[in-house]
């Protein structure tokens, strides 16, 4: 038998999860990327009461270790930096209404090459994404602090608190309200 050593990217599309990997646990949530060395004993579970959607990539190490320089490997990398780089952008900046223009400007891109370009690596609209990271935020603040609606909106980028509602009602199905009584019975 031939055994490979795989290199593990692990994208979290929507949920949060823990990773548990050899004897370190992590959380992780919509929007994580984990890149998981070969050799490493790894497992998830789903603890919250959404479904969690994930995908995975498995790379040959020796293919993504060799210095041969070819399309697709530089394609990966290429598309793993961009997420990378556009995520970090967005986590540091979303409470401060990022605009399509913006995130574009930031990687270098005109706005219609980027909507393409993350489309292609996400697999959601730049939009989507920056909903899900709201939401995530929100869900947090929802679920550990006492603040009301209209705070928790300022605070996660949301224009107002009916905006924060309605998307929250579609993602969670429940209101935050109800959802933080549930949580915290």
């Amino acid at each position: 038998m031939i055994y490979e050593r795989e290199l593990e990217l692990f994208w979290v599309c929507k949920g949060t999860a823990r990773i548990c990997i050899e004897n370190e646990e992590i959380q992780v949530r919509a929007g994580d990327v984990l890149l998981i060395r070969p050799d490493r004993i790894h497992g998830s579970n789903d603890f919250l009461k959404e479904d969690l959607i994930y995908r995975t990539i498995q790379f040959s190490y020796e293919f993504v270790g060799s210095m041969e320089n070819d399309v697709i490997r530089q394609n990966y990398a290429e598309i793993g930096l961009f997420m990378k780089n556009i995520n970090h952008y967005i986590t540091e900046n979303y409470i401060n209404s990022i605009e399509l223009s913006d995130a574009a400007k930031h990687v270098s891109m005109s706005k219609g090459y980027f909507c393409r370009y993350f489309k292609h690596a996400f697999h959601m609209t730049f939009h989507e994404y920056l909903t899900h990271v709201w939401l995530r935020e929100a869900e947090n603040l929802v679920r550990t602090t006492h603040l009301g609606m209209e705070e928790i909106a300022i605070r996660t980028g949301f224009s107002n608190s009916n905006y924060l509602t309605v998307s929250f009602k579609k993602h969670y199905h429940m209101i935050p309200t109800r959802y933080r009584n549930e949580v915290n019975i």
